[in-house]
């Protein structure tokens, strides 16, 4: 016998003594084999709540939100998110997603060291004083004072910020594509029947005015124009900011700062500056939506 097959003996003799070896364990005694506990695999640490509402009926109806929270989902869902995903929500529906993306942040943040909770919202948006609302579908065509309207039939933005902070995840990202031109022919009536249109834009999120509309620490907020202006909804596909985000969100290794930064410059010179995206951070560490995963060292044996 040559020594090859000598080898060749050696090799399938060891190899079926070890199958039998581990088969008398397994159903005589415990032992290391049998004892192992298989873990149910962890949730990610990712955690996004996607929402795009277009279907208005008594404001200006949308092009793109429905579109853009799609692309959204699914670019998200690839760069490793869990996505709690909806679309034309009314308003008991959206508080109903905003609640279980808390319990989600929640559960991740037991499981996980680092953990990211990301909300992204497509459509219409208000402002009244400091405070932001999102407006659902389903409003009615008139409300007998502003309270009445955004703080009953609409969702304040300080939900969403107040299950970040219960969350306490590590890090919180905001990305609001919203006032979408401003839908004036929703008016509020007041006692002496006078009209006003609702106010437009979003006003600033920041730390300092009102505990409860503030963003929790460690908090990135994209905004897709500057405060209390308009974004454009277009005829495309997507609208030109969330188009630019999708263009350039797989950029491996790209700083979130980086990224902003790019989406703002293509959405300037598509508008001809007439929008211009703003970004506020309280981020203390680095975060990239793909990251460059370390090479892994391969023994091969011959």
């Amino acid at each position: 016998m040559t020594t090859s097959n000598v080898y060749k003996v050696f090799r399938w003799g060891t190899l079926l003594t070890s199958c039998f070896l581990f088969l008398s364990c397994v159903a005589t005694k415990p032992c290391f084999f049998a004892c192992v506990t298989i873990k149910p695999s962890p949730s990610k640490s990712r955690i996004a709540l996607v929402v795009g509402n277009a279907d208005y009926n008594v404001i200006r109806a949308l092009n793109n939100p429905v579109n853009d929270a799609k692309a959204m989902s699914k670019v998200l869902g690839d760069l490793d998110f869990e996505v709690i995903y909806q679309e034309n929500a009314n308003k008991q529906m959206m508080e109903t997603a905003i609640k279980n993306f808390e319990i989600r942040l929640k559960e991740a943040r037991q499981q996980h060291k680092k953990t990211v909770g990301l909300f992204y919202y497509s459509g219409h948006g208000a402002q009244n004083g400091d405070e932001n609302f999102l407006l659902p579908v389903g409003l009615k065509s008139s409300y007998e004072s502003p309270n009445s309207l955004l703080e009953s039939e609409t969702v304040a933005l300080s939900s969403v910020l107040n299950s970040m902070k219960k969350a306490q995840s590590t890090m919180n990202i905001i990305i609001l594509d919203a006032c979408r031109n401003k839908p004036n022919n929703l008016m509020l009536v007041d006692a002496s029947g006078k009209t006003k249109s609702i106010p437009k834009g979003l006003a600033w999120i920041d730390n300092t005015d009102s505990p409860d509309s503030s963003a929790p620490e460690g908090t990135f907020i994209a905004y897709a124009t500057s405060p209390k202006k308009e974004a454009y909804d277009d005829g495309g596909k997507n609208s030109p900011y969330t188009k630019y985000l999708l263009e350039h969100i797989h950029e491996r290794d790209l700083s979130i700062e980086k990224l902003f930064k790019k989406v703002r410059q293509k959405v300037i010179k598509e508008t001809g500056g007439k929008q211009t995206p703003w970004e506020s951070s309280s981020l203390k560490g680095d975060f990239s939506f793909k990251k460059i995963k370390p090479m892994v060292p391969i023994m091969i044996f011959k």
